[in-house]
Parts: C-alpha cells; structure tokens; sequence
C-alpha cells in the first residue's frame, strides 16, 4: 500500500504542469530575496546610526556659527547709527609773546600750510597806561585741524588765556531746509500761473509780486543757509598777542630841516592872523549899520550929559556973581 501510495506521488509530481512549476520557482526565488534583505537590514540601521551620530557634533558645531553669522548680520541693522552733529566751533586763545611781529609772520605760515584765511587784523602799538603792544586777529581754519592748529600757536609764547566753544546747529539747517523746500514748491506753483496768465491784470499783478517776495526769502534763507555751512566747514579762532612796546630811541633832526619847520610854521601862523583879521573885518562890515546906531546913541549921551554939566556951571557962576 504504501510503495502504491509512494508511486501515485511519484506520478502526481511527474504530471505538474510547466507553468505551475515555473510559478513554484518565482515564487521561491522572490522568498529568498525576502529573507536576503530580512538578514541584511540590521546592518544597513546601525549603518544609519553611526552616520547620525558621526553628523551630530558637525551640526552642532555649524549651529554657533550659525548663529554666530546671524548675529553677526543683525547687528547693523540693531545699531542704528547717530547722527553726525553739525557744530559751529569757535577758539580763543591769548599769548604773551617776545615780539609780535615774529609771531604775526609764523602765524601768517600756518594758516597758509593748514589752508585757513585770516577775518581780522589789529595792530594796537604802545599803550601808554600798561606799556604793551597787543595784536589781536580772527582767523578761519578748516574743522578738522582746529586742534593741530591750536597746539602750532600755544607753542608760540606763553598761554595766557584759552577756551572754545561748540555750538549745534542742525536743527536750524533742517528748519532752513524745510522752509527753503516749501518756498520753492510756492515758486514753481506761481510760475505754473503766471504761465498759464488766467486771470485780470490786476491778478497777475499780484501774483508777480508774490513770486519777487518768494524769491526774496529763497536768496536769503539761501544765503543763512551757505553762511551756516561755512561756520561748519571753518572754526573760528581769536588769537590776541601781547608783546612789551619797543621803545624807539629819538632820532636827532639836522639844523636845516629845524630852521625849515620853524619857518614854515611862522608863515603858517602869518597866514593864519591874516584869515582871522579878514573874517574879522567882513564881520564888522556886516554889522556896522547896528554898530553905527549904537556909536551914535552913546555919542549922543555924552555930549547930553556934557551940556548939562555946563548949563549947571554956567548957572552957578550966575548965583555967585549977584550974591
């Protein structure tokens, strides 16, 4: 029974159609790959483990500089940067110095060298209460070599006195900025009407009057305006120098030239009597009329007065003789 049952197997096997048995055969050669990659993938995991541990510390080592870089470009935009001040500056500064004119001369040098321009130039020679000759000058010098400048003159004498000053002035440039703006707008306004002449004379009339008085505020706030710049551009420096007066020795004058001067001011006194007697003389001229009545009122008087004193003589003789 059993070799029968063994031989009907056998029989059945043989019997297996083709394509029953190629479908037996992929379907054992896709189990295979199955397991291959069932066998192969706790290797490809650790794989990826080891990779994402190698990766971390790089990643965490880009994370700061990253940030870093970040910080790095949001800083500008956090600091916003102050505005520069416009400062009008002024100096003053006084020396006692040996001799001015020395000094005049250097001063002259370096404004020339820091390309500045002198303002104002006094030269006050002997004073006879305190004995000293003192210089005082205005000088303009670029901004920037204010303080070089300074340190060149201090080393010139003795600082006597020194201060300086700083005055901003941004909030007028932007006061002057504005209103030069909106006057202009009003002048290109006004020339869009007097283009366009709608209107009566008398209306054009005043619209060209307005545009002059416009115009007139643009030069001059135009004019502050450039004047508030150059204050900017150019410090302002009162040096004063203060020197003993040379005392300049009595040149002896020659004998003729004496003789010279004395007759010339004899002739010019000559001629000075003479003016005065001639002015005199028109004068009386002009008032004798008034000069006459008076001479003959006093003259009249006195020969009154003599008359009467002789009629009393004569009348007292008279007595004496009948007595």
């Amino acid at each position: 029974m059993i070799s029968s049952h063994c031989n009907s197997n056998a029989r059945s096997r043989k019997r297996l159609p083709l394509g029953v048995s190629i479908r037996w055969c992929v379907l054992g050669f896709v189990s295979c790959l199955a397991l291959a990659s069932c066998g192969n993938q706790p290797v490809s995991v650790q794989n990826m483990q080891e990779l994402a541990k190698t990766a971390a510390p790089e990643q965490s080592a880009e994370a700061p500089a990253d940030a870093s870089g970040s910080t790095a470009v949001e800083n500008p935009t956090l600091e916003v940067p102050a505005p520069i001040p416009n400062l009008i500056q002024k100096a003053a500064l006084t020396l006692i110095v040996e001799s001015s004119d020395e000094v005049v001369s250097a001063v002259s040098v370096i404004i020339k060298q820091q390309q500045g321009y002198f303002i104002d130039l006094q030269d006050n020679r002997s004073d006879s209460r305190n004995g000293l000759q003192t210089v005082s000058m205005q000088i303009r010098i670029p901004q920037s070599k204010l303080e070089a400048t300074l340190q060149q003159f201090a080393q010139m004498g003795t600082v006597k006195s020194q201060s300086r000053t700083a005055e901003d002035v941004s909030d007028r440039l932007v006061d002057l900025e504005a209103r030069l703006r909106n006057l202009r707008k009003q002048e290109e306004l006004l020339l869009k009407i007097m283009e366009q002449r709608s209107g009566s004379v008398a209306e054009v009339l005043n619209v060209a009057r307005e545009l002059s008085t416009i115009r007139q505020s643009i030069e001059q706030i135009d004019a502050q305006q450039k004047n508030l710049q150059t204050q900017i551009s150019y410090a302002t420096i009162y040096l004063n120098l203060e020197a003993p007066a040379a005392s300049t020795p009595e040149l002896k004058r020659p004998v003729p030239l004496q003789f010279k001067e004395t007759w010339e001011d004899a002739t010019s006194a000559v001629k000075n009597l003479t003016f005065t007697l001639l002015k005199m003389g028109i004068w009386a001229l002009s008032f004798s009329p008034y000069l006459a009545i008076v001479l003959l009122g006093i003259y009249g008087y006195r020969r009154a007065r003599a008359s009467r004193r002789q009629h009393e003589k004569m009348s007292a003789s008279h007595l004496e003789s009948d007595g």
